[in-house]
């Protein structure tokens, strides 16, 4: 990296008087505009999506990352429905037991209502 001094102690490093410069001396490719807008004219985006979003000029990252993007929407659909539908029938499992609990208590009812009678 490239340092301009400022005032104070000549110490090298960040945080020091040295001031970093605006444009580093080795930007890093594919990671956008290293200059954060300091007059430098680098028209370097990502690397996808950077011809906008017509299919005919996708290359193999952009369909990567549509495909991805496409799977982890169907996976989560489908979860979805898989814990929706466990959900009802556990529901309307209890609701079956409870049911059946009742019958059960009411046919005891009935027989000790009969040997009451007796």
């Amino acid at each position: 990296m490239s340092y301009i001094p400022g005032r104070g102690t000549q110490q090298y490093g960040p945080g020091t008087s040295l001031v970093l410069l605006s444009q580093p001396a080795y930007p890093a490719p594919g990671l956008g505009c290293a200059c954060a807008g300091m007059g430098c004219s680098c028209n370097k985006g990502m690397g996808l999506f950077d011809a906008g979003f017509d299919p005919t000029t996708f290359g193999i990252g952009e369909w990567a990352v549509i495909g991805i993007a496409g799977y982890m929407l169907l996976s989560t659909f489908i979860t979805t429905k898989r814990g929706v539908s466990k959900v009802r029938s556990g529901v309307a499992r209890r609701r079956r037991r409870a049911e059946e609990r009742e019958e059960i208590r009411e046919s005891i009812r009935k027989k000790k209502k009969r040997l009451q009678e007796l």
